[in-house]
């Protein structure tokens, strides 16, 4: 029984890590080719910029990618881990 509870909690986590690598990549994905195309969300441009700049992210088609990966690298390890801790913590509190 305590197998099974354990590999569901797992594979729980892995699919939340996915799900938001997925949802945080789309995002960027979206904010910077309305940027790239139609010169719109210049704010949030420039927080994707200020987070991903140094990594190589820019307004181009080379740039869009490298974003598009860092963020989704990004949005797994953040709901991967926010889905571990939440599985560890007790059901009551």
């Amino acid at each position: 029984m305590a197998k099974k509870v354990i590999s569901k909690v797992s594979r729980d986590a892995e699919r939340h890590a996915f799900s938001g690598g997925i949802i945080f990549a789309a995002f960027t994905l979206i904010i910077s080719l309305l940027s790239k195309f139609f010169g719109i969300l210049g704010q949030l441009t420039n927080i994707i910029l200020d987070t991903f700049g140094g990594l190589g992210y820019d307004i181009t088609i080379f740039g869009i990618f490298l974003g598009l990966i860092y963020s989704f690298l990004t949005g797994f390890i953040v709901c991967g881990v926010y889905s571990w801790i939440f599985n560890k913590l007790p059901s009551r509190i």
